[in-house]
Formats: C-alpha cells, sequence, structure tokens
C-alpha cells in the first residue's frame, strides 16, 4: 500500500505571513521531513510510465472519479495509508477540453496543520518514470479564501531533492516562488483572484530558472547546472482548511509533451477572426473537420454563451469587454481560442 508522499510537511507557516516569512526556514533535503529512508524506497518502486502531457481528458484513459492510480496520478495518503478523498477528474469547469483535475477538502480530516503551523500535505501528485530536466507548465484555478494555503512542488524525489516550488498564502493571496538557494520566499508579485486560471511556466536554461505566469516573466533563479535541474515528481497540495478549499489544474505539460488540444489548435484550418473584436466573431471553416458545437466561456471556464454550430458569425455585443475561451468542437478535437471583447 502507498505511503503518504508530502513534500512540503517540513515547511511549516503560522496565519502571520510576517511571522512565517520570519520563521521558516526551507530545507532542501527531503530526509528531513521526518520521512523514513523506507517509505522513501516503497514510493520509488511503483511501475511508472514517462507520459509528458496531461488535460485529465477521457481520451487520454481518464475516468471522473478520485485520480488515485490513474495514468499514474495518485491522492496523497496519510501515515496509515489512508487515501485522501476528494482528490477528483470532474467536467463540470475546466481550462481546455472537458475534463480537469480537482483538489476538494477532505472534511474527514481537519485542517493541516504542524505544532501550530499551517502546512499543505492534501492533494495529488505525479510519479514520472525517471529523472530528467524537462520544463515544466501547467495551468491552475485556485479558489481563494482566508485561511486556505496552495503549493505546487517539482522534486528530485529519488535523491530527495527539492527542485522548484510555488506557493499561494492566504494572507496576501500572492503566489511566491521557493528560492532554495537562498532559503527565501520571493513574491511574484501576482495577485490572486478566485476563480481564474493561471497558467504557469518553469523553464530551464544552462545556468538559470525562469518561472513565468501567464507569460510574464516574474522571477529567474541563478542554478548551478543540470543536477539542479532534474527531477521525477509534481505535486499539488492544499491546507485543508475550509470548505471552500479547490484547487484545478489542466493541462500539465512536462518537456516537449503537447495535448492532443494543443496539437489541433496548430494543425487545424478553422480561422476565427477577427481578434480583437467589438461586435460580431467570423468563423471559417476552411477543413473537412465537422463542427460539432460552439461555446464561449470566460477564465473561469464558465460557460456564458451557447452558438448554433452552423453559425458562422457570433453575435458577441452583448458581452462585457474582456477576454474570453471560444471553444470550437469538431469530430477530431477541440480548437480554442482566446478572444478579446472590447
Amino acid at each position: 500500500m502507498k505511503k503518504i508522499f508530502t513534500l512540503l510537511t517540513a515547511t511549516l507557516f503560522s496565519y502571520s505571513f510576517a511571522q512565517m516569512v520570519l520563521n521558516t526556514k526551507i530545507e532542501q533535503k527531503i530526509e528531513n521531513q521526518n520521512r523514513s529512508i523506507a517509505e522513501l524506497n516503497k514510493k520509488s518502486s511503483k511501475k511508472i510510465v514517462d507520459n509528458s502531457a496531461f488535460g485529465f481528458e477521457a481520451k487520454e484513459g481518464f475516468k471522473l472519479g478520485s485520480v488515485d492510480s490513474q495514468n499514474y496520478w495518485y491522492s496523497a495518503e496519510d501515515s496509515d495509508g489512508y487515501i485522501y478523498n476528494n482528490q477528483f477528474i470532474v467536467n463540470d469547469v475546466n481550462y481546455e477540453g472537458s475534463q480537469s483535475l480537482a483538489l476538494a477538502i477532505d472534511v474527514q480530516y481537519p485542517e493541516q496543520i504542524d505544532q501550530g503551523k499551517v502546512i499543505a500535505t492534501i492533494g495529488a501528485y505525479y510519479n514520472k518514470a525517471s529523472l530528467s530536466s524537462d520544463n515544466v507548465e501547467f495551468v491552475i484555478m485556485p479558489i481563494m479564501d482566508n485561511k486556505t494555503m496552495y503549493q505546487i512542488s517539482v522534486s528530485d524525489y529519488t535523491n530527495k531533492y527539492y527542485r522548484d516550488q510555488i506557493t499561494i498564502f492566504s494572507d496576501d493571496k500572492t503566489m511566491y516562488i521557493s528560492d532554495f538557494n537562498i532559503n527565501k520566499f520571493v513574491s511574484t508579485g501576482i495577485k490572486v483572484s478566485t476563480n481564474t486560471w493561471y497558467k504557469v511556466k518553469i523553464e530551464y536554461t544552462n545556468n538559470k530558472v525562469n518561472y513565468y505566469i501567464d507569460g510574464k516573466n516574474v522571477y529567474s533563479r541563478n542554478s548551478s547546472g543540470v543536477s539542479d535541474q532534474i527531477a521525477d515528481y509534481i505535486d499539488f497540495m492544499h491546507s485543508n482548511s475550509t470548505s471552500s478549499t479547490k484547487l484545478r489544474i489542466d493541462n500539465v505539460i512536462l518537456g516537449n509533451g503537447s495535448l492532443n488540444t494543443n496539437d489541433m489548435n496548430k494543425e487545424s484550418i478553422i480561422k476565427v477572426y477577427p481578434n480583437p473584436v467589438s461586435d460580431f466573431v467570423k468563423i471559417n471553416n476552411l477543413s473537412s473537420e465537422k463542427i460539432e458545437s460552439i461555446t464561449i466561456g470566460d477564465l473561469t471556464g464558465r460557460t456564458v454563451k451557447y452558438v448554433d454550430r452552423k453559425s458562422s458569425t457570433i453575435d458577441v455585443q452583448s458581452l462585457p469587454n474582456g477576454v474570453y475561451l471560444l471553444k470550437i468542437k469538431t469530430d477530431k478535437g477541440m480548437k480554442i481560442e482566446k478572444i478579446i471583447k472590447k
């Protein structure tokens, strides 16, 4: 039976962000996190494969329900082997496609606190087949409240070494980079709005690690080279703080992997114009693909307009100004176009 894989239990957080920064010491060695070598070896002995991209879609083999043991993704567990509930593949809100991974509170457990400090220990993780220096990309949508902390970590689990970590604190609702070279949390300046998708990319170069949020380079840290850039685990965790705790994840990409939806966007010759738009969006289908549905959604994943699939002109005059996702589903896949209404 799997033992809990909790990368962050030694990183302790107080409800006061200022006090947390003063008191927290990030340790690079996972062996300092009260986890035995026997547990590490048992986890490492899993049979795993090296997939490269996850949209959590049915065509990728994901089924609705618990993510545990689906395509080598797992729910975290407690020390007794209890698999946390409510870490689910869902189809109600998504960034692309029709499914995503949603991490929510397990009501059988209290808020995760160690020695009076809030910690992020409940969620799900992906176990890669081998160490590599892949770039990492993912899209997340957290629900922010006054208590929940979210944390995403990329680690060299084989050698018990952190690689990269992004934390969202409830105090100021800001994304932070954990720079293990200087043992500090560095603010990205990005304030997180609830129910909003954020695209994160961690890019590895010869001597630098660059962090991007929604295409903006928010931080770069020095790297000692390849040895400082290898990993075989990525996990997404929350602190199980309130009933509103929820983190949605979509489009996890490792290295040069690509999602089917992205492939279609590159190859499809269905054209959408003009963009930006003020009144009417036109769709020009120059391919042999059969359009099955057309919808417009906001950046929270909520559908705001259903369109007649036979229509080549879409009236968007009634939509408030902003950014929307135009989703065109065909018999060959999904084309998603970001449009700006102004």
